[in-house]
């Protein structure tokens, strides 16, 4: 009877996985049918391999259950399978076909589980809503379970802004940006960089600027030269100097300049 609550809590994991893959991921688990998209809702919110946790739940279930010890030595070698699988099979696969996004998303969300203080600890609701406030379009590019992902909300915006600066974005549009900006700079400081809104802010939006050619022009309208300057040790090491010089140069070069 010992047996029954891990296996039952296995069983239920597990269905609840594979209905995250079949909505939101629009897949299933054949090899030869996998989710379009990455699945980041439910139980993929706090670990990147809940399934695999439940297959586990399971195999313990049926060896507690058995009273076998050859059962939990399975159990024991299908987890490191598991473990060697995720690592050199499918994460290199995910970072081929997902990209940034898969990077965002590893960066939050542990590879099985994590107690550490804070890991569970949700992005700020509030940022999410501002942003569909402000760029109600960004939810045509986001999928489900983004709004609980900062980092991967605000490459979705760049995302946005990229397919939006055909050369440059309209007036309406920087007023929209102008504001979000500003909105983030008066916002309380988090306690970590999962829920520190002006962490997500650099981190998320204006490093992706200065990386990209489209939307560097930017940088001198979001941040003052002063701020720009004295940043420069941390921007270096995470966009390089070029891209830093050449957002440094939009300054000098008579770029309007809009404080938050």
């Amino acid at each position: 009877m010992l047996g029954l609550l891990p296996l039952i809590l296995g069983v239920v994991l597990l269905l609840w996985t594979v209905r995250d893959f079949y909505v939101a991921g629009r897949g299933t688990l054949a090899p030869w049918s996998p989710p379009e998209e990455l699945v980041v809702v439910g139980l993929y919110r706090i670990s990147r391999n809940p399934m695999y946790i439940a297959v586990i739940f399971v195999l313990v279930g049926w060896a507690i259950g058995f009273q076998s010890p050859l059962l939990g030595i399975y159990a024991v070698v299908i987890a490191v399978g598991f473990h060697l699988r995720v690592m050199f099979g499918e994460e290199p696969w995910l970072a081929r076909v997902h990209g940034e996004k898969w990077r965002l998303y590893k960066e939050q969300v542990p590879r099985w589980l994590s107690f550490r203080s804070g890991a569970f600890r949700a992005m700020p609701t509030h940022l999410s809503d501002q942003m569909f406030r402000l760029f109600p379009e960004l939810r045509e590019l986001s999928s489900e379970g983004d709004e609980d992902l900062p980092y991967v909300l605000m490459l979705n915006l760049v995302g946005l802004l990229e397919s939006q600066a055909s050369p440059s974005l309209s007036p309406a549009t920087i007023a929209r940006l102008l504001e979000f900006n500003s909105w983030c700079h008066n916002q309380p400081r988090g306690v970590d960089a999962g829920n520190d809104v002006f962490t997500i802010l650099v981190v998320g939006l204006y490093e992706k600027l200065i990386e990209s050619d489209k939307l560097r022009y930017l940088i001198p309208k979001l941040i003052s030269e002063s701020d720009f300057a004295n940043a420069k040790d941390y921007l270096v090491r995470w966009v390089g100097q070029e891209n830093y010089d050449r957002a440094m140069a939009l300054y000098s070069s008579g770029a309007a300049v809009v404080q938050p």
